[in-house]
């Protein structure tokens, strides 16, 4: 049986391309399936584009001429770009036993613990619905996948987001207008990398994930990639 290094990698990017990101999302959940690393959270700032899940509908796209990633998560059409945390776990629930909806209640749990720190009361809801609300806003947006047990994807959080892109969309079904953003509803709200570290930290510990290994560029990313699989890492 192969040993399963007992570190997470947790990324901490200005912003990423995510064509890119998908790429290092591969990496990490092959080596993750394939029980040759551990668990490990992406925390990313993305440019501008727009994804689609497997619910995506042709009618959801306003605007034809936008450039739009096709991907294996749930959920329909959404938009990430700067003034949005995006957080992606890699885990593996299978190992610690844990159901689809319960791995969604942590991180939907996480997100509106972390909101209420700055006087956000925030709604977590499940089904069609699926996302976590304040004041009839969407806030949040989930999408996640599960190959082999292993997670993939996750959520995006609206901060000081520039919500007119959602304009050339129907956001997961809906109009753009039922969109929101944190920084509307509290004077509060730190600075993007302040509240992601705050956020990522909360689902780490839901998530029981214990060492993890901080990076803050594709390079550093590599590097503990490599140290993981070699079994040197720290």
């Amino acid at each position: 049986m192969q040993r399963v290094i007992p570190s997470g990698i947790v990324t901490d990017y200005q912003q990423l391309d995510y064509r890119t990101f998908l790429i290092y999302q591969e990496m990490l959940i092959s080596g993750r399936q394939e029980g040759k690393i551990g668990d490990s959270i992406l925390v990313l700032f993305h440019d501008h584009v727009y994804t689609a899940g497997i619910r995506y509908r042709e009618n959801d796209l306003l605007d034809k001429s936008v450039d739009l990633v096709r991907l294996n998560r749930g959920g329909g059409i959404t938009y990430h770009g700067p003034g949005q945390i995006n957080i992606y776990p890699v885990v593996n629930i299978q190992e610690k036993n844990f159901t689809l909806r319960k791995y969604m209640e942590i991180l939907q749990s996480s997100v509106s613990g972390s909101l209420a720190n700055y006087g956000i009361p925030a709604e977590n809801l499940l089904g069609d619905h699926l996302g976590t609300w304040s004041g009839g806003r969407k806030l949040c947006s989930y999408g996640v996948s599960v190959q082999k047990g292993v997670t993939g994807h996750g959520l995006s959080l609206n901060v000081r987001t520039d919500m007119s892109y959602f304009d050339k969309i129907n956001p997961c079904g809906f109009g753009s207008e039922v969109m929101g953003r944190a920084v509307d509803l509290s004077e509060h709200i730190p600075a993007e990398r302040i509240l992601a570290s705050e956020l990522a930290r909360l689902i780490a510990e839901g998530l029981g994930i214990e060492k993890i290994v901080r990076v803050q560029s594709i390079s550093a990313l590599q590097t503990a990639f490599n140290e993981l699989l070699s079994g040197t890492a720290p």
